[in-house]
């Protein structure tokens, strides 16, 4: 038996909205994020699927500063706790990537799936 990943688009998300540390509301933010499922395969020495074992959502891209400040070093702590509000209501808990400076942008994973607040 043989395992394989696949990952296939689910959706893409642009907007505005704000970033918490620790809870606290730090810094208004343009997004762009690509939510894809990935499945974890097993299939037979033939390659013929046999049975899904795990999917997941991944959810990674970029937001820009509007206003506010994420300092990358005190993101980068394991306490950070960094949490991206949608305008559609939805959460994000992700980590910082890398600092674009050239561009002022943070590319960013997801470290759950998407989930509507308070949920």
């Amino acid at each position: 038996m043989t395992f394989s990943r696949w990952r296939k688009p689910v959706e893409s998300l642009e907007g505005n909205g704000s970033v918490r540390v620790r809870g606290e509301v730090a810094a208004m933010v343009r997004y762009r994020l690509n939510v894809e499922v990935e499945d974890l395969v097993a299939k037979d020495f033939s390659g013929d699927p046999k049975a899904l074992i795990k999917q997941m959502q991944v959810v990674s891209g970029t937001i820009a500063l509007l206003e506010g400040t994420i300092d990358p070093p005190a993101a980068d702590r394991v306490d950070a706790s960094l949490t991206l509000l949608l305008e559609d209501g939805r959460e994000l808990d992700f980590h910082i990537v890398r600092w674009e400076a050239r561009d002022g942008e943070y590319l960013i994973q997801g470290d759950s799936e998407l989930r509507f607040k308070d949920r």
